[in-house]
């Protein structure tokens, strides 16, 4: 769902949480899961999905 200018999605995994939260903050697991990355869970952090060719970079903020 888009609400303004945030992506909000909710999903349930069959997964341990830790592995989950690993798949969603470390750079090596969330580019298996997703999209290479420069992912740091730090607030603040600014950090790119590579996305291409399609959507080139997918730029974003830990906020």
């Amino acid at each position: 769902m888009i609400e303004g200018e945030r992506v909000v999605h909710t999903a349930r995994y069959s997964h341990p949480v830790d592995a989950v939260w690993r798949a969603l903050t470390e750079p090596g697991p969330l580019a298996v899961w997703l999209m290479p990355n420069d992912f740091a869970p730090v607030v603040g952090h600014r950090f790119r999905l590579d996305a291409r060719p399609m959507f080139g970079f997918i730029e974003g903020e830990v906020l």
